[in-house]
């Protein structure tokens, strides 16, 4: 998944402008993986606790998590910085064993 379509996700430009927009998820976990690719982009209604957060690691395999809200990125270029800027978290995982 390229930034700009993870960014059309998180500030849910898919939804209708207006009421629609308004009681769309407000919160994403976003998997990277250590290419720095955008794995998948999960919505949420409400404010995912714990437990989502570990289930979503799991099924996305040596990847990590980042959290996203509407209006949380100003552009796709931020969101691609701060991509890049957590990627050395790579350096500090062990390789993925399959």
């Amino acid at each position: 998944m390229s930034i700009e379509e993870a960014f059309h996700l998180i500030e849910n430009l898919d939804y209708p402008e207006g009421l629609k927009r308004k009681f769309a998820p407000r919160y994403s976990l976003i998997q990277l993986a250590r290419s720095g690719e955008i794995v998948c982009v999960e919505r949420y209604k409400s404010c995912p606790g714990e437990a989502v957060q570990l289930e979503l690691l799991k099924r996305h395999r040596g990847t990590i998590q980042l959290s996203g809200s509407p209006g949380m990125y100003e552009s796709a270029a931020e969101l691609r910085a701060r991509v890049e800027k957590s990627m050395w978290l790579f350096e500090k995982m062990k390789p993925r064993q399959d």
